[in-house]
């Protein structure tokens, strides 16, 4: 509470602050436009970039759209507040030198304008098209496409640089590998044994310690001082997290799971005895229907020759064929079709989601129950992270903005204050609910086929990557990590069970984000700059 009070009272006294400050004319537009167009961003950030986080459990059918916005709005939320003042002062001051606006205020000002743009018209057209792109590209690629049209290749940090654009490759392989490798050992250990309820309660109080004991160091490992954890010696973080861990595998292991073996035992024993009777239903209707067909059946139902055997797997065969093909469908342009219905159909190839050999992937019933409270738990802590490390994204442009107007400098040392932290967080979670449903079919659905399982080692793997590189300050891209993820345990049951086309897709999307966004922000800036 005392934290939450100290968050208030900072955003009420920023508050007060600018509107007891006069704003000279010159800025004050750029000040409130910023505003506006960081709120665009964030929402386009939260269409886009939040499916990372919860796209497994809906994919998995453990959590509807409804209740994964609900999760999604106070972790990305509350992660943005607590973690996210690190990468965004990474994003801020960390891509070229801004000591070079120095005395052109109003330049670097137009510029985090142009960059705000930028990101935010390629984000609304990714998610238009319902792939999922880097917000962490778009806003490096925005800052810089502004910064090369006002200062050309000067003072850009390309040691810097060079690191984000490596994380961008080494993270998804990085976040594949450790959530294949999770996969692997609770398949051979739990989902690959006959009888899984007993290896699976065996391992439950590990998976739940692996999870708190991961997340919570990334937490308090040069935390956020504004709950306390900014001066903690180093040693504290890890017996924290230790400690965390061990309790709650304690409490799974003494309270949860006896009674998880005695609840699920008798789930077992009513749903075999429901599946038995509706078995013996099914048998009984189909010997009364046979009972009172006529005896000389193939002379009846003879059709051109054929027998009914015949006739009816003709029939079968073509009833299969169009289930099969119903959701498989080369796209079509009728006359009249625009370039953005053409340009959105080629970028996405008939659907494989409902193949056979995907339809057949599913985790034993047992297994679902226990993983997707893990998996539910797992994608709670990857919003959280996911809130951290990209509402720099939203915001970073426009905290240049701000701290431009209240310091009068380009390269102040004031930490990104908290009520900004908090409205780009509102914005992430608003751009979930009303535009999220799109990119999250994309990755929870359409790239492998998603099960509860490999839904939990994915956000694990995930999570993992994301909140180790945002204790480190390095804004890597969450949606290359969770796509890394997905194709990793895709690729470990078979290579049938990744879509490639939309694969490749992806793979094209991100190539291009950079650029274009850099582009977008360039052009705007060369407007602003000679028309102003």
């Amino acid at each position: 509470m005392e934290s939450v009070s100290l968050m208030m009272t900072t955003m009420m006294s920023e508050t007060t602050t600018a509107y007891e400050t006069s704003i000279p004319s010159s800025i004050l537009w750029m000040i409130v436009l910023g505003f506006i167009l960081s709120f665009i961003l964030a929402v386009g950030v939260g269409a886009n970039d939040v499916a990372n986080s919860f796209a497994t459990t809906v994919g998995a059918k453990i959590l509807t759209f409804f209740q994964v916005c609900i999760l999604a709005s106070i972790f990305e939320t509350a992660g943005a507040v607590f973690l996210g003042s690190k990468v965004s002062d990474t994003i801020r001051k960390g891509i070229f030198d801004v000591s070079l606006y120095e005395g052109q205020e109003d330049l670097l000002a137009i510029g985090q304008l142009s960059a705000l743009s930028g990101a935010c018209i390629w984000l609304f057209i990714a998610t238009w098209l319902s792939l999922p792109v880097s917000a962490t590209h778009s806003i490096v690629g925005a800052m810089v496409g502004f910064h090369l049209v006002a200062k050309g290749t000067q003072g850009i940090n390309w040691q810097k640089f060079g690191l984000i654009i490596s994380s961008w490759f080494t993270s998804p392989f990085l976040s594949g590998l450790v959530s294949a490798i999770i996969f692997l050992l609770y398949q051979h250990f739990v989902v690959k044994k006959v009888e899984p309820l007993e290896p699976g309660l065996k391992v439950l109080p590990i998976c739940y310690g692996a999870i708190f004991l991961v997340n919570i160091f990334s937490i308090t490992f040069d935390g956020p001082s504004m709950i306390g954890m900014g001066n903690l010696p180093r040693w504290a973080p890890v017996v924290l997290s230790l400690g965390i861990s061990i309790l709650i595998a304690g409490i799974v292991w003494f309270f949860v799971t006896p009674w998880l073996r005695r609840k699920y035992k008798r789930e077992i024993i009513a749903e075999t005895q429901q599946r038995e009777h509706a078995m013996e239903e099914k048998i009984r209707l189909s010997q009364e229907v046979l009972s009172q067909q006529p005896i000389d059946v193939e002379t009846q139902n003879g059709i051109n020759g054929k027998t009914q055997n015949e006739a009816e797997n003709e029939e079968s065969t073509s009833s299969d064929s169009q289930d099969s093909t119903s959701d498989i469908q080369e796209p079509t342009f009728e006359r009249g079709c625009t370039i953005f219905s053409r340009l959105y159909a080629s970028l996405h190839p008939p659907k494989k989601k409902a193949l056979p050999e995907w339809l057949a992937i599913q985790d034993n019933l047992v297994v679902k129950k226990l993983c997707g409270p893990l998996q539910i738990l797992s994608a709670s802590f990857a919003s959280f992270a996911h809130g951290g490390n990209d509402v720099s994204n939203a915001v970073s442009p426009f905290v240049a903005l701000w701290l431009i107007h209240k310091t009068g400098e380009v390269s102040g040392t004031t930490s990104t204050p908290y009520w900004i932290l908090f409205y780009g967080g509102c914005g992430i979670s608003l751009g979930l609910w009303l535009f999220g449903k799109r990119v999250l079919e994309t990755m929870g659905e359409n790239l492998t086929p998603m099960t509860s399982s490999s839904g939990f080692t994915i956000e694990l793997g995930a999570a993992t990557t994301v909140l180790t590189a945002s204790k480190l300050g390095i804004p890597v891209s969450t949606t290359h990590c969770k796509v890394g993820s997905i194709i990793a345990i895709g690729l470990v049951r078979s290579r049938k069970h990744v879509d490639w086309n939309l694969f490749r897709n992806i793979i094209f999307a991100w190539i291009v984000t950079l650029p274009i966004t850099a582009s977008i922000s360039a052009f705007i800036m060369y407007l602003l700059q000679f028309t102003l």
